[in-house]
């Protein structure tokens, strides 16, 4: 890397960039661009067989690209080849340099182009069918993250009706995983597993895909499309009125601001998703609020309830608690060899002494939290 570092501003030619790299480090970048019958090469004959393909392969990957990779080529061109760390995300640099699109100089605070590279991305940037496909290949993208947001875990059959619900356009199953695979590989915002593609925060898609299965007639809650895309925002959060009602009950009765309210509830929602029910959840927030009578402990119990029966939850495919209420028992089937097994009830009441703590210690309330 030493000659790379001497040459900071001046773009290096491919097979230079190349020969800085390791023979493991080659064979990966083969197995990135899927370049084929190379495997045995030795490290010099993968230098020149890279140095020819990589520039080919740029051309043909961009019929899965989308908007955003185009759009950072594109500034990097306008930028003479050159883009700063701070510019781009980490899982972005990680896939342009497995693809060698990039190298680093100055100890990675700013990244070049080789220039056969930069020649093969001035010759599309600007392609309008270039740019008809990577914007279908974002929609796809936004919509798969929509989707897995509100309904967890996915197959890539299910992926493709939906998604065709919601455009225009016909969505061919080996076009789409091409271009779901390329932008897992960039954007790193995507589990994938034997049950399908699912959201970053699923913890067990086995469950997810499980659950899904018992509710048959159910279908997948009709979200607008302009609520599935804005869900794709690894930074949404459904604020929904019993959401804004417990945020603001918190900063309302505890010493919290509204940003760290904003947060536990937003942590709740998770929660609920993940599978807790609501004596998990008090049990969890009596840990940081402190209920000091009885008269606090009701109200408090009324809010988690209210966020618990109006969470959309993986499981229920998008539906809310109370939603489904009129049908879930109704259409609940429990999986060949298992148990149903019922859902806690959620319906709020009032908490004698005398009676268990909601919070699920087993201890009287009078003992535990209603100390």
């Amino acid at each position: 890397m030493d000659d790379i570092k001497k040459n900071q501003l001046e773009l290096l030619p491919l097979k230079h960039v190349l020969q800085s790299y390791t023979k493991a480090k080659l064979d990966h970048m083969r197995r990135v661009w899927n370049v084929k019958r190379i495997s045995h090469f030795n490290k010099a004959d993968l230098i020149d067989a890279l140095t020819i393909a990589v520039p080919q392969m740029i051309e043909h990957h961009s019929r899965v690209w989308d908007l955003d990779l185009l759009q950072i080529a594109k500034k990097m061109v306008a930028n003479n080849g050159m883009i700063k760390s701070e510019e781009i995300s980490m899982e972005n640099i990680s896939y342009l340099l497995d693809h060698a699109i990039i190298y680093e100089i100055e100890n990675g605070n700013q990244f070049l182009m080789p220039h056969e590279v930069m020649v093969s991305f001035q010759g599309l940037i600007d392609h309008l069918e270039v740019h008809r496909i990577a914007k279908r290949n974002q929609e796809w993208h936004q919509l798969t993250l929509g989707m897995l947001h509100y309904y967890g875990t996915l197959q890539v059959s299910q992926l493709i009706d939906l998604i065709a619900s919601y455009t225009d356009y016909p969505t061919e199953m080996d076009d789409y995983i091409s271009v779901i695979f390329e932008a897992r590989a960039f954007h790193a915002d995507l589990i994938f597993d034997q049950y399908g593609f699912s959201d970053l925060l699923v913890l067990n898609p086995s469950w997810v895909a499980q659950e899904h299965k018992k509710r048959p007639d159910i279908p997948f809650y009709p979200f607008s499309k302009q609520a599935i895309l804005k869900a794709s925002d690894d930074a949404f959060v459904d604020r929904n009125k019993h959401y804004r009602s417990f945020v603001k009950f918190l900063t309302e009765n505890y010493e919290i601001d509204h940003e760290d309210a904003d947060e536990i509830v937003s942590e709740c929602v998770v929660d609920i998703k993940l599978g807790l029910n609501p004596p998990d959840l008090v049990s969890r927030l009596s840990e940081r609020f402190e209920f000091t009578s009885f008269a606090e402990v009701q109200p408090f119990m009324d809010q988690v309830m209210g966020l618990f029966n109006n969470t959309r939850e993986w499981i229920l495919k998008g539906h809310t608690s109370m939603e489904l209420r009129p049908q879930e028992d109704k259409h609940l089937q429990p999986l060949p060899g298992e148990k149903a097994v019922n859902k806690p009830s959620v319906t709020s009441k009032k908490i004698g002494r005398n009676d268990s703590c909601p919070c699920g210690s087993g201890k009287k309330y009078k003992k535990c939290c209603g100390k």
